[in-house]
């Protein structure tokens, strides 16, 4: 009995832990990126994407796992398998405007500020002093706002209330930190996919690549291998390196429980900023400056992360070692 009851804990973190992980992943890849909510939006609908991500978010935290990620270009790169996953596999954007869609948005999004930023960064920040986490929250928010005006440009007859825009932010940065919180419970749980579990995701993405990407772009049975190749190379090296057994924890010191808080200053500043351009009618194309910042970004931290990732030396651990801990991580 008593293991029965330890057994249905540990399912239960590792479900929060997807969960939690897939919310983060969805509120910034999605919410942010959208910034408003859409005519053909609805709850069920939103609690699909959610679950969608959270099915992404499951083999990326797989593969960080597997690989022992711990350091920032192991993330970033496995940040670019959860992009590429999201935006060549789920949906075909990918392939749209070669070459420049490789980065925009599976680098320059999903990768840089969806996983680095909102999941790795964040996460970090919730231990250093207050005034630190409010201004990287400050600064989060001026560009969400800024972002969200661009839709002012891009869609100028679908233009977001200013006070619907206050509801939709804070909305989704409280169910944001509940996310986060509940991180911070199960962060010690080892994900452990078992090899079944691999394959069933694995089988599942290949048919789902297989009707959509392979079907309605031809190009993308060239191209998404080459991206998923580029990716498993340098990471396979990573796990020959690492000195471990399991990835160094990323998230190491006692969080700050007000910094918590703080983070409301998200939606606080992007909503002063989307209020301000609101009352003096301003109209830029503001998603310029996103673009030209993080497109060559995704690009040039891609291969910065494949260089040092690739650069690292095999630990002392030898073959077997490496077999047993393979074994240890996906059983």
């Amino acid at each position: 009995m008593e293991r029965s009851k330890q057994l249905w804990k540990r399912g239960l973190q590792k479900l929060i832990k997807v969960l939690g992980t897939g919310y983060i992943l969805f509120h910034f890849s999605e919410l942010v990126f959208w910034a408003r909510i859409q005519p053909d939006d609805s709850l069920q609908g939103l609690i699909f994407t959610w679950l969608v991500y959270s099915f992404a978010a499951w083999i990326t935290l797989a593969v960080m796992e597997h690989f022992r990620v711990s350091t920032f270009p192991g993330v970033f790169l496995a940040g670019a398998f959860f992009g590429w996953l999201v935006e060549g596999v789920i949906v075909q954007t990918v392939y749209e405007d070669l070459p420049l869609s490789i980065s925009f948005t599976g680098l320059a999004w999903h990768a840089l500020i969806s996983v680095c930023g909102g999941w790795l960064l964040l996460r970090r920040m919730l231990r250093k002093p207050p005034a630190q986490m409010a201004l990287l929250s400050v600064a989060y928010g001026l560009a969400y706002g800024l972002w969200a005006i661009s839709w002012w440009v891009q869609e100028p007859g679908a233009i977001f209330p200013a006070g619907d825009f206050a509801l939709y932010a804070f909305g989704g940065t409280l169910v944001l930190i509940v996310s986060y919180r509940a991180l911070e419970w199960v962060a010690h749980v080892p994900l452990e996919m078992r090899r079944w579990q691999a394959w069933m995701a694995g089988v599942l993405l290949l048919v789902l690549f297989a009707l959509g990407s392979a079907a309605a772009e031809p190009v993308s049975i060239l191209v998404f291998p080459l991206l998923m190749l580029a990716v498993f190379l340098p990471l396979r090296k990573n796990r020959a390196a690492a000195d471990t057994r399991r990835p160094v924890d990323l998230f190491t010191g006692k969080v700050r429980a007000v910094n918590y808080w703080l983070i409301i200053l998200i939606p606080v500043t992007a909503m002063l900023v989307y209020w301000l351009a609101w009352i003096i009618h301003l109209r830029i194309p503001t998603h310029w400056i996103f673009y030209l910042i993080t497109t060559p970004a995704g690009f040039l931290l891609f291969i910065r992360s494949v260089w040092k990732t690739s650069m690292k030396k095999p630990s002392g651990i030898t073959i077997a070692e490496g077999n047993k801990a393979g074994e240890d991580t996906l059983r």
